[in-house]
């Protein structure tokens, strides 16, 4: 998948890999669902899969994967459809090529006329904390290891058209709500650095729709990507990530007039609960924007390294 613009266009499937993902029936090994310090998040499974060595570079030009690589991602999926595969039920595998060690997968949703396209990425990158080394890589490729932690990133993206050759399905336009998210640079020289608005977009989002005095973080229910608003999901299982459209789609049409003050305010200064215009619409959300998260808990723990990790509960 290639972001363009706003077009995501998809290149190449796997009818392999696609078959794994609605192979096995049945419920998933019981898991549960954490952030780590560095505000990633994963599962903690019960059973460990393996992640055989993967090349480090990939010509990104190249749309169709290469064959010891597609290796590799049908070996670790065909691991975890049989583990959790309530979680890839209804999936569509894409190859990524800017993207080569998060294999992606999507599924299109629709509600009030209006389509969403549902992503889930596996983060397949070695961590040597939560990670056992079968064997070590080299320049060209990646650790070969064992885990029982899936990282994970699932994002629910609003859709203005699909885009279709025939029948078939080549991309999508994202519903960009968005117009910049740049705001300019800092430093000088080889120190300077960009700046964009992102982060305090998905801070403004998130704090907008959770009940006043609710604690959630890590969790941003909200995120901005893609020049949007996409909707962070946790609740994986086939029957649950597409539970919140409604409330995403009215979340949507409460913000949609209000976007460019938003914009504006945060071009000016980071992101707080005092900014006027977070504090106008606050006291203006329908109470019904927040039932999302009443029953959400998170719950902050020491691993077994003694480094912060976060528990999710619903």
């Amino acid at each position: 998948m290639e972001q363009l613009t706003n077009f995501l266009e998809f290149y190449y499937t796997n009818s392999e890999i696609n078959a794994l993902l609605g192979g096995k029936r049945g419920g998933s090994v019981p898991y549960t669902r954490h952030y780590n310090q560095a505000e990633e998040f994963f599962l903690k499974l019960p059973v460990t899969y393996a992640v055989p060595h993967f090349p480090i570079h990939h010509d990104i030009l190249k749309k169709r994967p290469d064959t010891a690589y597609l290796s590799g991602i049908t070996y670790v999926i065909s691991q975890l459809a049989q583990a959790v595969p309530d979680i890839f039920a209804g999936l569509t595998y894409l190859f990524d090529a800017e993207e080569i060690h998060k294999p992606l997968f999507i599924r299109l949703y629709k509600y009030g006329g209006n389509y969403f396209l549902y992503t889930l990425r596996v983060d397949l990158t070695f961590r040597h904390s939560a990670h056992e080394v079968i064997e070590k890589g080299d320049n060209d490729t990646t650790i070969y290891y064992r885990t029982g932690h899936l990282y994970l990133e699932a994002q629910m993206i609003p859709i203005s058209e699909l885009v279709k050759r025939g029948e078939r399905i080549c991309g999508v336009l994202i519903n960009q709500l968005i117009s910049q998210t740049w705001i300019g640079e800092r430093g000088r020289g080889y120190f300077i650095q960009g700046i964009w608005m992102d982060d305090d977009l998905s801070k403004f989002f998130s704090r907008l729709f959770v009940p006043e005095g609710k604690l959630i973080y890590p969790y941003y229910p909200y995120v901005c990507k893609y020049k949007t608003m996409c909707r962070n999901i946790i609740s994986l299982a086939s029957d649950r990530r597409a539970q919140g459209l409604v409330t995403f789609f009215k979340a949507i049409d409460f913000l949609r007039p209000h976007l460019a003050d938003i914009q504006n305010d945060l071009r000016e200064s980071a992101f707080s609960e005092e900014l006027p215009h977070f504090k106008t619409l606050k006291m203006r959300v329908p109470p019904e924007l927040y039932g999302d998260w009443k029953d959400v808990r998170i719950k902050i723990y020491l691993n077994e390294q003694e480094m912060r990790e976060f528990i999710v509960e619903d």
